[in-house]
Parts: C-alpha cells; structure tokens; sequence
C-alpha cells in the first residue's frame, strides 16, 4: 500500500527536494548531492512506507565509497528512479503553482 505524507509541508518540501534532484547532472559531486537530497526526501517520508522502503534501497545504490566508484550510468537510473518515488509520495494532490 502506498501511503502518502500527512503533513502538506514534508509534501512541499518533498516538491523542492524533486526540483534540486532535477537539476543534477552525473559527476562525482552530484552523486555526493544526491545522496543528500535523498536522505532529507526519506526524512519527510512515512515511516515503513512503500516509498521510504524504495528510497532506502536507491540510497544503497548510490552511495559511492570515492571517485573511482561513480558510475553515470547507476546515477542516472537512481535519479530517475528518485524522481519516480517521490513523485508517488507528493501524489497528484501537490502541484507547483503557476
């Protein structure tokens, strides 16, 4: 079961956390980003929710232990990937005004 924030705020902040996502290219220093825009989107995510359980695990793939270890390609897919969950957990309720 997907479950979504309660708080209309995580949804915000959820919405802006998606927009920095966004703007990531693949380089060592955005997979860094990342990684922390990741943790502050799960942060704001129910707990055992369907959503924190597959952020969790995109966390897992994205965590590179130094820049012999980027990879563009897992960037990329977890990028999208991100977008996807998060995009679950706003709903279709939470738009960015015009």
């Amino acid at each position: 079961m997907t479950s979504k924030p309660t708080s209309p705020a995580h949804r915000g902040n959820l919405l802006n956390i998606s927009d920095k996502i966004q703007e990531l290219h693949p380089s060592f220093p955005h997979s860094i980003m990342l990684c922390q825009l990741l943790q502050k989107a799960l942060s704001q995510m129910e707990n055992g929710s369907s959503e924190s359980l597959k952020m969790t695990e995109l966390l897992k793939e994205i965590e590179f232990k130094g820049i012999g270890a980027f990879n563009e390609e897992v960037f990329v897919r977890v990028q999208k990937q991100a977008l996807e969950v998060i995009n679950g957990a706003i709903g279709s309720e939470m738009e960015r005004p015009h």
